[in-house]
């Protein structure tokens, strides 16, 4: 296949010696019989592990500095693209995985944040979660996620896929039926990429709930119209005084076109994009007011007149007539 060489970067040979204590500490990891990591263990082998991958970051980027969520969502929901700068890719995806890590390291070393939030007396980090993350760091600064491609058109088709069709189906089976007999491969599935159909799924229902929206029909035929991102992004870009919509609609996208890669084509996504997918889409699921209401759907806000005219809005971006059948309420406050 032609295209443009690619020329490979390797943050770290795999002969070195920094690549060699990255691959012990995964080593150590996945030894460990327990399925979770309990508060302070551990923390001096990530500490090890962020450290390397921080020094290999400086040496080949400089200086390792602060990227916002909404700017850091943009480029690490990016596909890898024919024509696009891997050097750039790896840097952000780096980036992202050296804050994963450390995340992991705050709420080990001091977890009274996420017991607040969460109200869990003690924190569990999932092995198969950080062991994900780590062996993930090795796949991308070895340069080994593109090692099959000659051309930038072959890796962009070459990137790996979890399951094929007989095997996602099995997963299936297996997760309904023997939970406790899950295979090695469904328990890669279910530990480690089950909260992307949920990310994907939570996305679906926020803007659907919060529009009112049970289902839209043609206003002439009756039958049932699917409404996908692209017509609630033509409501979303109303923008104030109709709606206030607490995230940048443009990541709300990536991270919604990204889930789409998993879901439809089964393509491998980084441990960190899951985390950062959370994080970004954190805002959504915010409580929030208006004069004197205060919901826990508060984050959108949307006003009467155009919530009530949302149908012709539709009809609009359709370019047909539909009719919306609401349901009992909607998920934002609506405003006067």
């Amino acid at each position: 296949m032609g295209g443009t060489p690619i020329k490979r970067i390797r943050l770290l040979e795999r002969e070195s010696s920094e690549y060699s204590a990255l691959v012990d500490i995964l080593s150590f990891f996945e030894s460990s019989t327990e399925d979770y990591l309990f508060d302070t263990l551990n923390v001096d082998e990530l500490s090890s592990f962020s450290r390397i991958l921080r020094e290999a970051y400086v040496k080949e980027f400089g200086i390792l500095k602060y990227y916002n969520l909404e700017h850091l969502a943009n480029e690490i929901f990016n596909p890898l693209e024919v024509n696009g700068d891997i050097r750039v890719y790896i840097k952000y995806h780096l980036y992202s995985c050296i804050n994963t890590i450390e995340r992991i390291i705050d709420y080990l070393k001091d977890p009274t944040d996420i017991r607040r939030k969460t109200g869990i007396d003690k924190i569990l980090i999932k092995r198969d979660c950080l062991i994900g993350v780590l062996y993930d760091s090795l796949f991308l600064v070895s340069g080994d996620f593109l090692y099959a491609s000659e051309s930038r058109l072959e890796a962009l088709y070459y990137q790996p896929t979890v399951f094929n069709a007989g095997s996602s189906y099995d997963c299936a089976e297996l997760l309904f039926f023997s939970y406790d007999t899950i295979d090695s491969v469904s328990a890669n599935i279910k530990n480690r990429y089950v909260p992307v159909f949920f990310i994907r799924q939570a996305i679906e229902l926020r803007l659907r709930n919060a529009f009112g929206i049970k289902s839209c029909v043609d206003a002439n035929t009756g039958s049932e119209v699917y409404l996908g991102m692209r017509e609630f992004g033509y409501l979303i870009r109303k923008g104030p005084p109709e709606i206030v919509f607490p995230i940048d609609l443009t990541v709300l996208r990536k991270v919604y076109r990204w889930s789409n890669r998993f879901i439809h084509a089964s393509i491998i996504p980084w441990s960190w994009q899951i985390y950062y997918s959370i994080e970004v889409l954190k805002p959504l699921f915010e409580w929030g007011s208006y004069q004197n209401t205060f919901s826990k759907y508060g984050a959108i806000k949307i006003a009467k007149r155009f919530y009530t005219s949302i149908d012709i809005y539709l009809s609009v971006s359709l370019q047909k007539p539909v009719r919306i059948i609401r349901t009992g309420e909607p998920e934002a406050i609506i405003t006067d």
